[in-house]
Formats: structure tokens, C-alpha cells, sequence
């Protein structure tokens, strides 16, 4: 693959990570105080040289992890997982209802729906995801 160049912050040109195949279509734009900004840069200093927004993208697409026990959640640590609680809540909620609507028409029709199994899969999917949280949450919450 070959690395375009386009017009970088600093008027030299910047080349797209190997890795990508395309550029990232979306943008944000986020401003900064002094001590907020020093922090960016000393973060995309510390793991790389990255630019700002490299290490942005990086921070924000990274999987979230656990504090110590005992150690307070911060603000996007409990934004997290709340976000993935209510993920959770939402696929199970949609697909007990499915599972119970199809139940309903095999009681009235007496004959199986297919579309039965896939929710159910999905049901068996989703508590194996919502175990998983748990058990990555549980000794967090035992102290």
C-alpha cells in the first residue's frame, strides 16, 4: 500500500499510518485549556511521538480498564459503564420480546418459528457479554 501525503498541521506533509486504508472520514474539534493542552502533548510524547490527535483517537477508541480496587471510577470510567449496561439492557430487552412474540405465535399456531433459535442465540450471546462485564467489574466492587 502506498502512503499518500497530505498537508499536515505544520505545513509538511503528513503520511497515513500503514495500517489504515483510508483516512478516517470523521472530525472532531475540541478546544483546550494551557494545562489541558500540555497534558495532550505530553501524553502523544510519551506514547510515540504521536500527534495530538493520533493520541485522541487512541485514548478514545482504547477498551476500558478497571481501576484498582478501591480506586474511585473517574467521569469516562463511569460514563463507560453505564454505556455498556445500557447496551446490554437494550439487545436483551429487544430480543426478549422477539423470543416472547414468537413464543406467543407457536402457542397459537403450534408449529415452531424459525426465527426462534436466532434469538435465542442472541439471548445466549448477550448474558455471555453481560457475564463477562460482571466478572471484569466484580472485584471492583467486593472492596
Amino acid at each position: 500500500m502506498s502512503e499518500e501525503s497530505v498537508a499536515g498541521a505544520q505545513g509538511r506533509p503528513a503520511r497515513r499510518r500503514r495500517r489504515e486504508a483510508a483516512p478516517r472520514p470523521h472530525r472532531f474539534t475540541v478546544r483546550f485549556s494551557d494545562e489541558e493542552y500540555a497534558r495532550v502533548r505530553a501524553g502523544a510524547a510519551a506514547m510515540g511521538n504521536l500527534s495530538p490527535a493520533a493520541y485522541l483517537a487512541e485514548r478514545a477508541t482504547a477498551p476500558l480498564v478497571m481501576p484498582a480496587a478501591g480506586t474511585p471510577l473517574s467521569a469516562p470510567q463511569l460514563r463507560a459503564l453505564a454505556a455498556e449496561l445500557y447496551a446490554l439492557k437494550r439487545i436483551l430487552r429487544g430480543a426478549s420480546t422477539n423470543l416472547n412474540q414468537l413464543a406467543m405465535v407457536a402457542n397459537a399456531t403450534g408449529e415452531f418459528p424459525t426465527e426462534a433459535v436466532h434469538h435465542a442465540r442472541r439471548i445466549a450471546e448477550q448474558r455471555e457479554r453481560l457475564d463477562a462485564f460482571l466478572a471484569t467489574v466484580q472485584p471492583w466492587l467486593t472492596t
